[in-house]
């Protein structure tokens, strides 16, 4: 099963994630959001964050976990890629992500995702596991 897909839209980004369970879809849809910023070959696990994210429900959680990789990627100029989420409940988020310090000399950029919308965000358990559908802003 592929981790993510693009699904068409004007002019930002869309993608379906999959995954076998909500901790496996919470790390595609990561591998998603940075993938679609950076070419992720290039990209060492040689740096470590641990990430925890309180939440009103799993939508929330989505979106506030991404919304921390983006603050990592663009306040600490960490590019990730490579992400283990431990717990996703409808109270919480725990993950470890792993990446390095952009290097402009050596990471190919791709494009700048600006935010992790809300507008329409679709979470559900399907006959393969999970899937969800988020809005990147560019």
């Amino acid at each position: 099963m592929a981790r993510y897909e693009l699904l068409d839209h004007t002019a930002d980004v869309y993608v379906c994630v999959r995954g076998d369970s909500l901790c496996e879809l919470f790390e595609n849809a990561a591998y998603a959001l940075a993938d679609v910023q950076v070419d992720l070959a290039g990209v060492r696990p040689v740096e470590q964050r641990q990430v925890a994210v309180e939440v009103a429900d799993i939508e929330q959680g989505l979106v506030r976990w991404l919304q921390e990789l983006l603050v990592m990627m663009e306040v600490e100029n960490l590019v990730p890629c490579r992400f283990e989420v431990s717990e996703v409940t409808d109270r919480d988020v725990q993950a470890t992500v792993w990446g390095e310090t952009l290097d402009k000399a050596r990471h190919q950029l791709k494009g700048l995702v600006k935010a992790v919308t809300y507008h329409g965000l679709e979470i559900q358990e399907v006959a393969q596991g999970w899937e969800a559908k988020v809005l990147f802003d560019v």
